[in-house]
Order: C-alpha cells, then sequence, then structure tokens
C-alpha cells in the first residue's frame, strides 16, 4: 500500500512539475507588457522571448495614443511581431490609429533575431532606428513608407533584405550595407531620395526594381552581380551615362525605362538582347553602343526617347518588335537590315521626322500602324517580299471625335493623309493597300 502510495506521489509531483513548466514556458513566450513615461514621451514594451501577435495592449490607453515619440524595446525579447508598431491599421496608413503617428525613434536590444513584416510600416516621422547586429531576419515591407528615415545601416548578420524592406523612405539619404549581406530583395530600396549607395562585394543578386525611382547618379554592380534585373533602375531620373560593365549578360524588360536624363549607353559584348521596354522613356537618350552580335531588340526597347535621331539596326536581328521606336520625335534616320522578316504594330508611329526610308526585301510582313503618324514620310516603297500590310500602316493619323467610349474616355477616328505615295508592283498587297486606302500608288514594274 505505501509502496502504491509513494508511485501515485511520484506521478502527482511529476505532472505537476510538467504543468508548471508548461506554463512558465507558455507566460515566457507570451508575456507582453508595458509603460509609458509621459515626461519623455516614450513607450518602453517588456517581454521574454517571441512576441506574441497583435499584443499591442497600448492601442486601448488613452494617454499613450498619439503621443508616444520614442518606442523603447527593452532586452528580452527576441522577435518583433509582424504589424507590431505598424501605423497601417485595416489599411488606414498613417492615420495614428495605433497611437504611434508621432513615433520619431525606436531602439531595439541585440537581444532582437527577427522582424517581422510591416512591424513598423507607415511610422511617418519616424526618423532613427537601429537594427541590431543580431538580427537574421527582416519581414517584407517592414520599415516601408517611413517617410521621414534618413539613414540606416545594415549589419553583416542580416544576408538578405526583404522585399519593399524601405520602400516610400523618400528622405532615405545615407545607407551602410556592410560586407557579408548577399541579397537585395525586389522594390527593397524603391524610393526617391537615395543618391549614392555603396554595395559591398558580397552582394551576389539585386532583385526586380530594387533602385526604381531613385535619384542615384552611378551604376554601381558589384562583381558578383552577372545581370540586371527587371525595373531595377526605372525612373532613376538622375541617370546620365551608363556603361554595363563586360561581366554582364542579361538586362531586364523595363531596367531603365524612364531614366529622363540618360543621354548616352553602353552596352558591351555580352549583351545578346535588348528586352522589352529597356529604354522606353529616356526622353535624352541620343547615344546608344552595342556590337554587331546583338541578335534581338523587343518591344517598345526604345519607345518615346525623343531626342534620338538615328538608329542602325544589327544586321542578326531578325524583327522590329510592337512599338520599337514609336514616339521617337527627332528619329530621322533608321537603317534596317536584310536579316529583318517583320516590323511590328506602331514600330514607328508618331516618328514625325522620318523623311525616308529603305525597307528590304527579306521582310515579309508589316503590321497595323507601322509607320502611323509619320508626317514626313510621304513616299514609302514595299518590296515584292511583303505579303502582308497591316490597316492604317502608312498615310494616316487620327483625330478627336465627340464620342466617348464605355470608360469615358475620348474616341478618335483615322484619318487619311493627303499627299501620301505607296510605290510597289502591280497585284501585289502594296498596290491593294494604295487603292483601299485612297492614296497614291506608282508601280515599280
Amino acid at each position: 500500500m505505501k509502496k502504491l502510495i509513494s508511485i501515485m506521489l511520484t506521478i502527482f509531483l511529476s505532472l505537476s512539475l510538467f504543468t508548471t513548466v508548461c506554463i512558465s514556458k507558455t507566460e515566457a513566450k507570451a508575456a507582453l507588457s508595458y509603460r509609458y513615461d509621459k515626461n519623455n514621451h516614450t513607450l518602453y514594451v517588456n517581454g521574454r522571448g517571441k512576441m506574441p501577435k497583435y499584443s499591442a495592449q497600448w492601442l486601448n490607453d488613452w494617454s499613450v495614443i498619439g503621443n508616444v515619440e520614442k518606442i523603447v524595446v527593452e532586452s528580452g525579447l527576441t522577435s518583433i511581431a509582424d504589424y507590431a508598431f505598424s501605423d497601417d491599421i485595416d489599411g488606414n496608413s498613417g492615420t495614428g490609429r495605433n497611437g504611434l503617428n508621432n513615433v520619431k525613434e525606436i531602439v531595439l536590444p541585440n537581444t532582437v533575431k527577427t522582424i517581422g513584416k510591416d512591424a513598423f510600416s507607415f511610422l511617418f516621422k519616424l526618423k532613427k532606428i537601429n537594427i541590431p547586429k543580431s538580427v537574421t531576419k527582416v519581414g517584407e515591407r517592414a520599415f516601408a513608407d517611413c517617410r521621414s528615415l534618413n539613414n540606416v545601416t545594415i549589419h553583416s548578420s542580416l544576408k538578405r533584405l526583404s522585399n519593399e524592406m524601405f520602400y516610400d523612405c523618400d528622405k532615405l539619404r545615407n545607407i551602410k550595407i556592410e560586407k557579408g549581406v548577399k541579397i537585395i530583395g525586389k522594390d527593397a530600396f524603391s524610393c526617391s531620395g537615395i543618391r549614392n549607395i555603396k554595395l559591398p562585394s558580397t552582394i551576389t543578386k539585386i532583385e526586380s526594381g530594387a533602385f526604381n525611382i531613385s535619384e542615384i547618379k552611378k551604376l554601381a554592380l558589384p562583381k558578383k552581380i552577372k545581370s540586371i534585373s527587371s525595373f531595377c533602375y526605372t525612373y532613376c531620373r538622375n541617370l546620365k551615362k551608363l556603361t554595363i560593365p563586360k561581366r554582364i549578360k542579361k538586362i531586364g524588360e523595363f531596367a531603365f525605362s524612364g531614366c529622363y536624363n540618360l543621354k548616352s549607353v553602353k552596352l558591351p559584348k555580352s549583351i545578346k538582347k535588348i528586352p522589352k521596354a529597356a529604354f522606353n522613356e529616356c526622353e535624352k537618350l541620343t547615344k546608344i553602343s552595342f556590337t554587331k552580335k546583338l541578335k534581338s531588340i523587343g518591344p517598345y526597347a526604345f519607345e518615346r526617347c525623343k531626342s534620338l535621331k538615328k538608329f542602325t539596326i544589327p544586321k542578326r536581328v531578325k524583327s522590329i518588335g510592337q512599338g520599337t521606336f514609336s514616339e521617337c520625335f527627332k528619329l530621322e534616320k533608321i537603317t534596317i537590315p536584310k536579316s529583318v522578316k517583320s516590323i511590328g504594330f506602331e514600330a514607328f508611329a508618331d516618328c514625325k521626322k522620318l523623311k525616308d526610308i529603305n525597307i528590304p526585301n527579306s521582310v515579309t510582313k508589316i503590321s497595323k500602324n507601322a509607320f502611323y503618324g509619320c508626317k514626313s514620310l510621304k513616299t514609302i516603297t514595299i518590296p515584292k517580299s511583303v505579303t502582308t500590310l497591316g490597316k492604317h500602316f502608312f498615310g494616316f493619323t487620327q483625330k478627336k471625335t465627340n464620342k466617348k467610349n464605355e470608360y469615358g474616355e475620348t474616341v478618335y477616328e483615322y484619318v487619311k493623309i493627303n499627299g501620301y505615295t505607296v510605290k510597289g508592283y502591280k497585284g501585289t498587297v502594296a498596290e491593294k493597300y494604295a487603292i483601299d486606302s485612297g492614296l497614291s500608288f506608282i508601280a515599280l514594274d
């Protein structure tokens, strides 16, 4: 009997101890407290272990709401939860509904290892925050829309900068990235205030849109970078001269789109393809150099390059894509090689100064609106090889009507321009197009 009682007592004590341990662990993980010093306008947050989600008790404290200027997270917490201090609640970005819209400084302890997504987003007045060396992971948009933040240091312990990490931090000027960081995520530094940034040699990848809309003046790529991602430098208005290193083998779509002040571009032999819209809206671009090894020029590649006056298409290029040179208002001379077989939709639309063009007898198709709005191009010669001519490809422009479409937008209609002539051969699509469009036709046979 005594033995039985002893066994039962042992089991009871073991269960009690197990329960106590479990409760202690649960409390250690979940316990979070705060205190507010109204004299210093400082909110102190205290806890042990991982910060629980949605644990901001100060949301119900009217003495805190709107008065906090500094947040101090005390030693003990190992993580900052998703949206922990964000001023974006239910999509009401920056409204101050979480009481932190006046925060200017945040202090984090060296016990913190991870920072959750949107942890500090939309703190419009935040000027200063330290990212401790202990941090190894930061969630997406962690500091997005901190529009007063002006300097930041990224330690080597953080190997990857998350997507949109500093998105819209438009006053961010001084950025220090330590050697050891490897990846810069999508739109990580998509903020207009950045003028200069030195990237460490350890960077191996810069993802899409990483520096778009920034004000950087010079392209500085670490040696391990072999390609430029899509949208990476879109709308970098201060970029004036671009020389791409020889080791770069690929440029992504829209990579330098909207770099308004870019005047010259030099591509290395390693670049075989200019992708879609790579340089569109580069309004001051007058010079671009590349080798004969270039095989492809994508659609809209040079659309709205309003200062471009001449261009020689390399001999290996097989097609001129959709809108490739559309709205190049100053383009006067274009040289098309015998390798080209097709000219795409609106390829040269609204090239108002283009006066003459030689279409080689390798071309079999000219798409709709290809030379639409080319007001100085009075005569065009179509070789026998062309079997397809798109509607309104030549000799037409558009004018406004009084009609509106289903979206309330003004409807335009095509208008034939008098004095335009098609030269070609009898019985071909050239003659048919001239007759159907009411244009003059001169037979070459």
